[in-house]
């Protein structure tokens, strides 16, 4: 029988192997070295023998060991050295400063830059008075300067002006037509209306109502009642055709008819601009002007005034 102290046998391989090991389990904690108690030298001795492990010396593992609190330190180092991927929210800074102004942005550069603006608003100042100023001398000026190809036979070559009566009846002109169209059958034709009898029902008209009127139009001008149509027999119905272009309303037909009323308010502003009329205020107001400046106009003598 064999003595169980008794070593096994090993070879100069395996005696260096048994040494490295035990330097590296004698140095594997500088801060805390752990010492083998003698004792248990042969069972290292053993467990380093056995056949199970591989006499490879990279095979074999250290016993696993508790990191210090200097090597935890240095472990955690590197990732607090790290940039964060996403970093903090920046805080809003309680004192911002209030976006510069256009102005204060145009006068950062050198000082030639303000000046031009300076002088650009002065000239637009100047450019707008004189407009106004243009305007002002135009309306001042007498329209009679202005002339234009005569829509109508009755018509001038100045806008909005007709031709006398002693002049239409000396020419032998005594029917003026214009264009209607009905709102019923929308039928759109050619009416015909006599000069003398028609002035003369309007003339009647206004030397018994005008005391009453006081510079206004009265309803039967406002609203006027329309001509009944030709083709339905529809009463009130057929409305007169008026031109888009301003220089060709038919003036006279809508004075002789009483349709004055069916004119924007645009248009009998551009009537008393070319008649030198006063051109601001309220519809009953131009639309009167507008029929007695059209009835001085056929009879410059009679008085037809305001």
């Amino acid at each position: 029988m064999t003595n169980q102290n008794e070593k096994p046998p090993t070879n100069h391989k395996q005696q260096q192997h048994i040494d490295r090991k035990r330097k590296n389990v004698n140095n594997n904690d500088n801060a805390k070295s752990i010492r083998i108690n003698p004792k248990h030298e042969d069972m290292l001795d053993l467990c380093l023998w056995s056949p199970n492990h591989s006499a490879n010396p990279s095979s074999f593992s250290s016993p696993p060991t508790t990191p210090t609190p200097s090597q935890w330190q240095l472990s955690l180092s590197p990732l607090s050295s790290q940039p964060s991927a996403h970093p903090p929210p920046q805080q809003p800074n309680p004192n911002p400063s209030p976006p510069s102004s256009p102005q204060e942005r145009a006068g950062e550069g050198d000082g030639e830059g303000s000046i031009d603006n300076d002088n650009d608003n002065d000239d637009n100042n100047n450019n707008k008075d004189a407009v106004d100023n243009d305007n002002d001398n135009n309306d001042a000026i007498d329209n009679n300067s202005e002339t234009i190809v005569p829509p109508y036979e009755w018509a001038t070559d100045r806008p909005a002006i007709v031709h006398t009566l002693d002049h239409l009846l000396s020419n032998r002109i005594e029917k003026i037509k214009g264009e209607v169209k009905c709102k019923r059958c929308e039928c759109e034709y050619e009416m015909e209306l006599d000069l003398r009898d028609n002035f003369s029902q309007l003339e009647e008209f206004i030397w018994e109502n005008k005391d009453e009127m006081y510079e206004r139009a009265p309803e039967v001008w406002t609203n006027p009642t329309l001509p009944r149509c030709r083709y339905c027999h529809q009463d009130n119905s057929a409305k007169p055709v008026i031109s888009r272009s301003q220089k060709a309303i038919n003036w006279l037909f809508l004075l002789l008819g009483q349709l004055l009323g069916c004119c924007t308010l645009v248009q009998l502003r551009y009537f008393c601009k070319h008649t030198k009329n006063h051109r601001t205020g309220a519809k009953d107001r131009l639309l009167y002007l507008a029929y007695l400046t059209l009835c001085k106009q056929l009879r410059p003598t009679a008085p037809f005034h305001r």
